[in-house]
């Protein structure tokens, strides 16, 4: 029996990568209340969307969905959905799992 990812048409990743400026935009006017009722510091402001690229773009580059990222970083699918819109951060070991499955770096370079 092939894999889902095996199984994975182009088509998926296609309308995966369409929903990514959706996704971006909502996240950043999450982010522009959040500012105007609290100070955020600039540098997670600039953070969070480098990282939400960073987990999409890694899980496509796998062929991965939503569900198999979840499960191999042990967090549900809508924490995956979550830090990849930007509307959540993820936790220290959510960070720690997802660069292990993804091979990718999430640390900020320091300012």
């Amino acid at each position: 029996m092939r894999s889902v990812t095996e199984q994975a048409p182009l088509a998926f990743v296609f309308q995966e990568w369409t929903l990514l400026p959706q996704r971006q935009e909502a996240a950043v006017g999450e982010l522009e209340e959040e500012a105007s009722t609290s100070a955020p510091s600039s540098a997670i402001q600039r953070l969070v969307p480098k990282i939400m690229n960073q987990i999409f773009e890694a899980r496509l580059r796998q062929r991965w969905t939503v569900q198999e990222l979840a499960v191999r970083v042990g967090v549900s699918v809508d924490d995956i959905l979550k830090y990849e819109s930007g509307e959540a951060f993820p936790r220290a070991d959510a960070i720690q799992n997802l660069q292990a499955a993804l091979g990718i770096s999430l640390v900020p370079p320091t300012d």
